[in-house]
């Protein structure tokens, strides 16, 4: 019988590691960028339940718990937490200064697929992901599939990701290649210098649930681009980008998506 805590934690996720850029992306269609000045995002969990933690190895635990995520979203999980440093031998969740917890492992508090499946599935996204093969985003479009049990296995991650790929349709003789759709959360304007140091403004589009951010930086038809882009917050858009430039850097052109 799992024992329900009182008290709320902090534990760090790496923003480097399997937990943020593969589990999170298609588990839970997130992921996290990290705290200024540190490669790692402190989390807050709360409703924190789970076989006793003092019948547990002492420094790692398994247990159940809430989060929110950076758009206010509530998520349930199941955490392997591991601790670094020195600690108190009888209270795991209470560590000296410079001591922290990790976040080890997560994975949908509710069973989507077989342990073996996930385990299996957990070492095709990481090869994928040092091959060059998968990015955040593209797991976090294909969250929905996931949670449908669309996504399995080795062989379902390929054939959605190739799908995915299929679907970046590219126009103009090939000068433009289009990105999947995408939330649009936010859009503003900043200076950044551009190639010769001068200070220019952009436009900087945020989307829902993805830590990049895209800019345009020209000058002509600036104001109306402004505009239009902001006309288009929170729906579902494409952004185009041209083939030669970085397309986690900057767009071109943004449209609503109107799917057949």
């Amino acid at each position: 019988m799992h024992e329900i805590y009182d008290f709320e934690a902090d534990v760090i996720i790496r923003c480097d590691s399997a937990v943020n850029l593969d589990s999170l992306p298609l588990r839970f269609g997130i992921t996290f960028k990290p705290d200024f000045g540190f490669n790692g995002k402190k989390l807050r969990i709360f409703d924190i339940a789970g076989d006793p933690i003092e019948s547990q190895p002492l420094n790692e635990k398994r247990l159940f718990a809430a989060f929110i995520d950076s758009i206010g979203k509530m998520h349930l999980g199941e955490f392997i937490l591991t601790r670094r440093g020195k600690f108190p031998h009888s209270d795991f969740f209470k560590p000296v200064e410079g001591s922290q917890i990790f976040v080890k492992s997560i994975m949908p508090a509710t069973d989507i697929n077989s342990i073996h499946l996930e385990e299996q599935l957990s070492e095709t996204l990481a090869q994928m992901r040092k091959n060059g093969e998968i990015i955040p985003e593209h797991l976090m479009a294909l969250h929905s599939r996931y949670v449908k049990r669309g996504v399995c296995n080795k062989d379902d991650l390929i054939k959605n990701i190739q799908r995915l790929n299929s679907e970046n349709v590219e126009t103009n003789e090939g000068k433009y290649k289009w990105e999947n759709p995408m939330t649009l959360e936010a859009v503003y304007a900043k200076t950044w210098p551009n190639k010769v140091g001068e200070e220019v403004n952009n436009i900087v589009l945020k989307f829902k649930g993805i830590s990049t951010e895209l800019r345009n930086n020209w000058s002509k038809g600036f104001e109306k681009r402004l505009e239009h882009c902001r006309s288009l917050i929170g729906k579902r858009v494409r952004v185009k980008t041209w083939k030669s430039y970085n397309s986690r850097v900057w767009f071109e052109s943004i449209s609503e998506y109107r799917p057949d």
